[in-house]
């Protein structure tokens, strides 16, 4: 994954390091689309630089398939944390059908409803002048008021939070902008 000049995704530890080719073919999601394989039994995940510096300018996007029964699992983007209030977990799974936006205070500050493991689905975000606004596959699921808090964590990762709480599935996509 190419993020920018300089925060290109990576993972030094071979051992961590997500599949783009499984049994000699390149990984794919359900609809067929070239992605990238995390596996939590092997803590696969990718580190990225510093994306965000403030929560009040994050507009992002993730194409990710949930494979497991996971709960507590982080499947996509990840930056900021829980002791500060400087979360941004786009999606966040807090059982294994039930992604969350963690975001500011809470790990599941807007749900995004219920989905079926091993379907793919585009989670994404959207900010505003005053408010976030959630979505699930193009339809709304929420907002929440806007946040102006620095995000402290100077790396973001992919496939995990914290090395605790990893992904088992694929992503396909990954957005972030920041204004």
């Amino acid at each position: 994954f190419f993020v920018d000049a300089g925060n290109n995704a990576v993972q030094a530890t071979t051992t961590k390091q997500p599949k783009i080719i499984s049994d000699g073919s390149i990984v794919s999601n359900a609809n067929g689309f070239a992605s990238i394989k995390f596996e939590s039994a092997n803590s696969t995940e990718l580190d990225i630089g510093n994306l965000m510096s403030n929560l009040n300018s994050v507009s992002a996007y993730a194409v990710t398939q949930k494979d497991d029964t996971d709960s507590n699992v982080a499947a996509g983007l990840n930056q900021g944390a829980s002791s500060d209030s400087s979360r941004f977990f786009l999606p966040f799974y807090t059982s294994s059908t039930a992604p969350k936006f963690g975001y500011d205070n809470s790990a599941a500050k807007i749900s995004f409803g219920t989905v079926s493991t091993g379907t793919c689905n585009m989670y994404s975000v959207f900010s505003g002048d005053t408010n976030i606004e959630a979505f699930l596959n193009g339809s709304s699921v929420g907002t929440t008021t806007l946040v102006d808090r620095s995000v402290t964590f100077s790396t973001s990762k992919l496939g995990q939070i914290g090395n605790t709480f990893r992904f088992d599935g694929v992503m396909s996509e990954i957005y972030l902008t920041t204004n």
